[in-house]
């Protein structure tokens, strides 16, 4: 499972998604979500990423520039909440 965190346009998020049986986009942006809604398979969740209370349980979470974008008071129970989430041997990249 894919997680992408702060997804965008889902350029990325469609490159990756063929190696990913799940894959959910988290993106606050209105015009970012009608773009990745048209990616096959894609599952979007509609939020500003800190403001997602449980995240699905992931393999790979991907930040790609959108980690900045998150308020300093928020980031250290969005990390715990994002690192509940994470499986095993699942990994964290912060791009």
């Amino acid at each position: 499972t894919l997680l992408d965190l702060g997804a965008g346009d889902g350029v990325l998020t469609a490159l990756l998604s063929s190696g990913f049986q799940t894959v959910f986009a988290v993106e606050k942006e209105d015009r970012f979500i009608r773009s990745l809604e048209l990616i096959p398979g894609i599952q979007v969740i509609s939020s500003r990423m800190e403001s997602v209370t449980e995240f699905p349980f992931f393999d790979i979470a991907l930040l790609s520039y959108s980690y900045d974008g998150i308020p300093t008071s928020d980031k250290p129970s969005f990390l715990q909440r994002l690192f509940k989430s994470r499986k095993d041997d699942g990994a964290i990249l912060l791009v």
